[in-house]
């Protein structure tokens, strides 16, 4: 089932990607299936917490994971490399979204343990988009194109 949001996928800036590189959402983009290892990977663990904010951390995941909106998906598109986007940036981002969703995403925002609201989110969006490359098709490089791709070596 792909999931139309009305206008297509949008660069941070909010204008279209034209042409589109990639098609609609599809369901498995708006409601990720993150597991624990995603998590670790995602560098989730690393952050320094007492057993009581670990305990406040996991009931704002669990509350995320239980929502029938995709808040894993809409925290992802609020953020760009992990960062938590300007307010004005994340109406943007969200514009084709509804207001529902919106709403919701707001929320779950504000909710957040403030005192790791950063690295939640970065682990959160990392986490979403390492799932979504992992199920996207690979594409490969040419022969002629390798020959021109430059790598960093230090001297």
């Amino acid at each position: 089932m792909a999931y139309k949001l009305s206008s297509g996928r949008r660069y941070l800036n909010g204008e279209l990607v034209d042409p589109p590189q990639l098609g609609a959402w599809v369901e498995d983009d708006i409601f990720p299936w993150l597991d624990l290892d995603d998590l670790v990977d995602a560098g989730l663990f690393e952050i320094a917490a007492s057993d009581d904010e670990w305990n406040e951390i996991e009931e704002w995941l669990l509350s995320i994971e239980d929502s029938e909106v995709p808040l894993l998906f809409l925290i992802e598109r609020c953020c760009d490399n992990g960062a938590l986007l300007p307010d004005e940036m994340i109406e943007t981002r969200l514009q084709d979204c509804s207001q529902d969703w919106i709403s919701a995403c707001l929320s779950a925002i504000q909710a957040a343990p403030q005192e790791f609201a950063s690295e939640l989110f970065s682990a959160l969006s990392l986490a979403v988009r390492v799932e979504r490359n992992g199920r996207l098709p690979r594409q490969r490089i040419e022969e002629e194109q390798r020959s021109t791709l430059t790598f960093f070596r230090p001297g």
